[in-house]
């Protein structure tokens, strides 16, 4: 009964600490990567969503790490020349554009599923 229940509990446990230690690994090499990923993104301008994915992709870049690419993209706007900012600041659109129409995605796929249970 209740020790095969703790057992069986231990692994996830295991497996969520282990899951969080990799995460953390992960995100200390996250900062220097966005940071030239945003570089690369600003030369390579994405004219939309779409292709703003594919560049994230295959740059090896998560698409949930979109927000941190928009810190990214604001702090290389503060460092370059005054002419090139709003090269920098509509790339950074993009991604705030594209990270807005993700989340109503998510939202409307919700509630229509809630809507029509056998959709």
């Amino acid at each position: 009964g209740a020790a095969a229940a703790a057992a069986a509990a231990r692994p996830a446990v295991d497996s969520i600490a282990h899951d969080e230690l990799v995460v953390e690994q992960l995100s200390a090499q996250v900062p220097a990567k966005f940071g030239q990923f945003a570089r690369v993104l600003v030369m390579q301008r994405p004219y939309d969503g779409v292709a703003l994915c594919e560049r994230m992709h295959a740059y090896g870049i998560n698409l949930r790490y979109m927000g941190a690419l928009t810190i990214a993209l604001t702090q290389l706007a503060a460092a370059v020349p005054p002419l090139q900012r709003p090269t920098v600041l509509d790339t950074c659109e993009l991604v705030v554009a594209e990270m807005v129409a993700r989340a109503a995605k998510h939202v409307l796929h919700r509630w229509l599923r809630a809507c029509h249970p056998c959709g």
